[in-house]
């Protein structure tokens, strides 16, 4: 499992345990990425979803270059 993937998998375990943060994330998800320190390219948007059981959100990677 590569980093980013951990940091992701770290992210949501954090989010299952703490309303707050979840919350703080979904409100804030560049500056709560950052806090965390994540990396974020310069002029990147993010975007958080949470699913429910009537919500689920597929998201389509771009394409490699």
């Amino acid at each position: 499992m590569n980093d980013q993937s951990n940091q992701y998998q770290q992210l949501i375990a954090k989010c299952w345990a703490d309303e707050v943060f979840k919350h703080r994330l979904l409100d804030n998800p560049a500056e709560t990425l950052k806090a965390e320190g994540m990396e974020l390219p310069e002029g990147v948007s993010v975007q958080v979803v949470e699913n429910t059981a009537q919500d689920f959100t597929l998201v389509i990677p771009s394409r490699p270059t």
